[in-house]
């Protein structure tokens, strides 16, 4: 007999998902998102007196930037506009402040608003400063969405599972 109380424990698709800044009513739907993750610099060290002995001790925690591709719309976000602000009508750190995006992972999209009810899994960000974004290319001989790419580095990050 098959035991259904396992139907939970099934992987989740990465393909229903929200970014949005943070206090904002407004989230987006990208096309795709990486950067997600954390790794940890471990220092080596030898056993001082014994030569076949070393030991690994954790150092500083690193981030990848966040990386955020979506086809481009004629309407702004708040998220790409704050993105195009900070970079391109140079503001300084000082006019322009850092954000926390939060990026969400749902289980199936019942509308275009994100219900809180349906978030499988959040990242929170904090800290955000958009270091880069770009355009795909232009090609007339290719009948391609034309897709923008935005690139923040970060702080720190956050992880919640609301279940």
């Amino acid at each position: 007999m098959i035991d259904l109380s396992l139907k939970d424990n099934r992987p989740i698709s990465s393909f229903n998902f929200y970014v949005g800044l943070e206090g904002s009513a407004v989230f987006d739907s990208f096309q795709s998102v990486s950067g997600i993750g954390a790794s940890m610099e471990m220092e080596k060290m030898d056993d001082f007196g014994h030569g076949n002995q070393m030991y690994s001790l954790p150092g500083q925690v690193k981030y990848e930037p966040l990386v955020l591709k979506k086809g481009l719309l004629k309407s702004k976000s708040p998220l790409t506009s704050w993105c195009y602000d900070y970079l391109c009508k140079h503001k300084t750190i000082f006019t322009c402040s850092p954000k926390t995006i939060i990026v969400c992972l749902v289980e199936s999209p019942t509308s275009n608003k994100l219900d809180s009810k349906n978030i499988v899994m959040q990242w929170t960000f904090f800290n955000c400063i958009p270091s880069s974004i770009k355009m795909d290319d232009f090609d007339s001989q290719n009948s391609s969405l034309a897709i923008e790419t935005v690139e923040l580095t970060y702080s720190h990050l956050s992880f919640n599972n609301p279940n």
